[in-house]
């Protein structure tokens, strides 16, 4: 779930400023202080990134919760057993087929 947001500029004679806030239920969830710094980094055109310096620690470890279920270690399964052999012919290199050479038409 998103929270929309507007992007504001302050126009002056001299500079413009561009800004836009963070919502309340961001600032709490995440559990911001006042005057706390953050980074803003630009992932691509259509994301940014706003990270911590300083990463507070996380009240619960969320690796070591699956939902009531004991834990087990979790092995990758070997994905081409799991292919039909159709798809195992299309993963293997192909050898190079020698194309017909094209002769200039004058």
């Amino acid at each position: 779930m998103g929270l929309p947001t507007k992007v504001r500029i302050i126009s002056r004679k001299a500079s413009e400023h561009w800004y836009s806030n963070l919502p309340s239920a961001i600032a709490q969830a995440m559990e911001f202080t006042k005057g706390e710094t953050v980074e803003w980094i630009i992932a691509d055109k259509g994301h940014l990134i706003l990270a911590r310096k300083e990463v507070p620690a996380n009240p619960v470890d969320i690796q070591k919760i699956r939902h009531g279920l004991p834990e087990r270690p979790v092995a990758p399964a070997p994905r081409l057993r799991l292919l039909s052999g159709c798809f195992r012919r299309l993963l293997r290199p192909q050898a190079r087929r020698p194309h017909a050479r094209l002769s200039a038409v004058p």
